[in-house]
């Protein structure tokens, strides 16, 4: 009999989890509550890694909810349920399923009888929010969620003044700085719990509140949190089951968000080694495209591009120069301090292993040993013109050059008032790591 019963749980955990993404219409400003990104990229995220995703902008059917491991709300009041809706949930619940709450999925408009299902609630009118710069604080270092975690940085939201249940366990707070204000001419630090799980009545429930930034699912760290929080309600045997190696030695060393190095460009951390084969995908006005780099191909190119996404330097920036059918050109970033922080960071030329031809991609420079942010997408074959001068391609256009194909050449190398009327057909408004 217990042969049968440890085989019987064996084959159960064999199977693949079966997760739904409960989202929702955007809201909000640019790169917030990107509730639609955040569906599409993470259902492709946990569908490579061996789950079996599905999800959608309407509450799931009972019938959906039948074939459902795990539900993950994330969506703008996402305790707002109709009373069938409510009945699917208990029956979800009953029967072991599990339960995702992030951000905004805590609101609604009965909090006190949500806050009973997820654990913490919000309730409008009591509850405030803020934007800022905050560290996440392990406080529970036994939980499977947290365990080994170290503390890290993130540039996202808190909840204050949320209603929680005593049964609650809270993993995590975020610790963040009051600024000055009224008669408070001093500034201080608060803490307040921001992750918590839930085991009651035969289910387990993990809320957490970051999720504001479509950045902060970027973050190392968040993904390999979130993750094993999907894996734990799941009742899956291994909670690292869908974190990769490189999201969980994040998560080990914790430390700073990649994205504060942009002021500190001579630091260790704005110079890593790049892996030796990366991705980066590029989301453009015209669409995706997903870049390979090979580090032999370039190592000091592939080093200086690898450790600029990952601090999100080319976001939210510009095709500033395009040359029709010849070259697409990229890499300063909006906000003037950053830029010029990097302006003079040169590296050093790199012996050419590839040619200049149509898809390449390589830094743009001013002299010999002069790359430090720019890069260009070769439109076409270069080779005769580009290959006698150091241009290095570092790596090249693997899916999607059609969208730079397609990008706004109007205005060719013009800036200025030009420019920015074309800029809407030539934006780069993320560029990461896949």
């Amino acid at each position: 009999m217990a042969f049968c019963l440890a085989f019987a749980i064996s084959a159960q955990c064999a199977e693949p989890l079966r997760v739904f993404i409960r989202s929702g219409a955007k809201t909000h400003g640019p790169g917030m509550h990107e509730h639609p990104k955040f569906l599409g990229e993470w259902t492709k995220v946990l569908n490579e890694r061996g789950a079996r995703c599905e999800g959608g902008n309407q509450f799931p059917t009972a019938e959906q909810l039948a074939q459902t491991d795990v539900l993950l709300i994330y969506t703008a009041d996402g305790g707002d349920l109709k009373p069938d809706q409510r009945a699917a949930l208990t029956n979800f619940l009953k029967r072991g399923g599990g339960l995702v709450t992030l951000l905004d999925g805590v609101c609604g408009h009965d909090p006190h009888w949500w806050k009973m299902i997820v654990g913490a609630a919000w309730e409008y009118n009591h509850t405030k929010w803020r934007y800022t710069k905050l560290t996440m604080r392990v406080r529970d270092h036994t939980h499977p969620i947290t365990a080994g975690a170290a503390d890290f940085d993130l540039d996202d939201e808190v909840y204050d003044g949320l209603h929680t249940i005593p049964e609650v366990r809270v993993l995590a707070d975020a610790e963040f700085v009051l600024k000055p204000s009224g008669t408070n001419s001093t500034a201080s630090t608060k803490t307040i719990p921001q992750m918590w799980t839930l085991e009651t009545n035969g289910y387990r429930a993990f809320t957490w509140i970051q999720g504001l930034r479509l950045k902060t699912f970027d973050v190392p760290q968040y993904r390999a949190l979130l993750l094993r929080g999907i894996a734990w309600v799941g009742r899956r045997q291994d909670v690292n089951e869908f974190c990769t190696a490189a999201e969980l030695a994040a998560l080990q060393a914790g430390g700073s968000n990649p994205a504060s190095f942009l002021l500190s460009p001579d630091s260790p951390e704005a110079n890593r080694r790049a892996p030796e084969k990366f991705l980066a995908r590029l989301e453009t006005s015209k669409g995706d495209m997903v870049i390979e780099v090979q580090r032999d191909w370039s190592p000091h190119g592939a080093d200086r591009f690898f450790n600029l996404v990952r601090g999100g330097y080319y976001d939210d920036a510009r095709f500033f120069r395009i040359k029709e059918g010849t070259w697409a050109q990229f890499g300063i970033n909006g906000d003037p301090e950053v830029s010029n922080a990097w302006r003079e960071r040169n590296i050093p030329d790199d012996p050419r292993v590839l040619s200049n031809v149509r898809g390449t991609v390589a830094f743009a420079f001013a002299v010999p040993h002069g790359r430090t942010t720019q890069l260009f997408i070769n439109l076409k074959d270069n080779s005769v013109t580009h290959d006698s001068e150091p241009f290095v391609p570092i790596g090249k256009v693997v899916e999607g050059m059609e969208a730079a194909d397609a990008l706004n050449a109007e205005y060719g190398e013009s800036s200025g008032g030009a420019f920015a009327a074309a800029s809407k057909d030539r934006c780069l408004s993320r560029a990461m790591l896949i």
